[in-house]
């Protein structure tokens, strides 16, 4: 069962102990009203919000977390990619622990990005992973489809993968195209072609809002 904007805040509240506290409760429902304002705006009527899923509200509330024992709200703007950023780094840390691996957090990190760009490509842009040209393709034995919907960005239906919410593809697709620009090196025609897709077709909405970000 989908939750609505007022559970939202009160779930937010509960989680931070919060209840007493009349700022933590106004940057509770400045948090939902803003990104669900967001997401009404850009998203296509069918898509539910994010934030809707109890799980991923509780990511939600454990990104900010710190933020409200700080009590510091007067400077504060969401930023939607660094949201997208924090919560994934979270995923990572949580999946690391199951598996064993905290002592390799740099490379596992760059290989978690790149197996979820491999996906979010495939899904937004129909990417030809056979000709891969930009060298996304991973080790199908090391990042077996379990291991990756126990990740908790990915899920499988018809034995095809589908990520929990489209969000998670567009930041993918996003963070692809800053890091690009990042490196500074002459841009592959290909690469070229994507990005001016994305500038102008309107269901690139949010991955437009994350490369403003």
């Amino acid at each position: 069962e989908l939750l609505t904007e007022k559970e939202q805040i009160d779930f937010l509240v509960k989680f931070w102990g919060i209840s007493e506290n009349e700022e933590g409760k106004k940057f509770a429902k400045y948090l939902i009203y803003k990104h669900n304002r967001l997401m009404e705006n850009f998203c296509d009527i069918n898509r539910p919000n994010l934030i809707t899923s109890p799980l991923q509200l509780r990511m939600f509330a454990e990104v900010y977390e710190e933020k409200v024992k700080s009590g510091n709200f007067e400077t504060f703007e969401l930023n939607f990619f660094e949201l997208f950023e924090e919560f994934i780094e979270k995923k990572i840390k949580i999946f690391q622990k199951e598996k064993g691996k905290l002592g390799e957090i740099v490379a596992f990190k760059q290989e978690f990005y790149k197996v979820h760009t491999f996906h979010a490509l495939k899904h937004l842009l129909q990417y030809d992973t056979d000709e891969d040209e930009f060298g996304l393709s991973y080790d199908e034995e090391k990042w077996r489809a379990e291991d990756l919907v126990r990740c908790g960005i990915l899920r499988i239906e018809n034995e095809k993968f589908y990520f929990i919410h489209e969000t998670f593809a567009e930041f993918f697709l996003a963070n692809f195209l800053k890091e690009k620009f990042k490196i500074g090196k002459t841009l592959k025609p290909k690469f070229v072609e994507i990005f001016w897709e994305i500038l102008s077709e309107e269901k690139f909405n949010i991955v437009r809002i994350f490369l403003n970000d």
